[in-house]
């Protein structure tokens, strides 16, 4: 087949059309959860390693009543088990970790070397709620607990461990 300046422009504009077609119906969809209150949050919808819809929506905050911008942070909370479960798994299957290593072996920060990988992703690692290791961040609102103040957290806190790993 013959491809013409034509016929090439012809696809061209299918594809944008198909795109923004794509796009409208995400952003109808996007505006109906909002007018029915059932969302609050950034939107981003990714194609091909392409950002085809962006958008920042509801109250990030309802006592100032501050909008959610790109920059807002949210509590993920049990959320993240999911897609970190997956990632250590596809790490698994690739070799590149064993279930039973100890956590310590990837993140030698951490003083306890008993807990294993296995552990932590089956809830037997003895530890409690992450939520009780970040008080003392709540209590000082311009820091921010993340991933790199878990160990020492863990380590600092003797109310880290409800039971002994296992």
């Amino acid at each position: 087949m013959k491809i013409t300046s034509f016929n090439l422009l012809l696809m061209l504009v299918g594809t944008t059309v198909f795109a923004q077609s794509q796009v409208n119906r995400i952003d109808s969809l996007v505006t109906s959860k909002i007018a029915d209150y059932e969302l609050s949050g950034n939107v981003w919808v990714a194609e091909n390693g392409k950002t085809i819809y962006q958008k920042s929506v509801g109250i990030a905050n309802t006592v100032t009543n501050d909008p959610v911008t790109s920059a807002s942070a949210f509590h993920l909370a049990s959320v993240s088990k999911l897609f970190t479960s997956i990632a250590i798994l596809q790490l698994y299957e690739k070799g590149k970790l064993v279930l039973n290593d100890p956590v310590k072996k990837y993140v030698p920060e951490l003083d306890n070397g008993a807990i294993t990988i296995h552990q932590l992703l089956t809830h037997t690692s003895g530890l409690g709620d992450y939520q009780i290791l970040q008080k003392p961040y709540l209590q000082d609102t311009s820091k921010i607990f993340t991933l790199k103040d878990i160990p020492s957290a863990i380590n600092n806190d003797k109310n880290a461990f409800l039971a002994a790993p296992g």
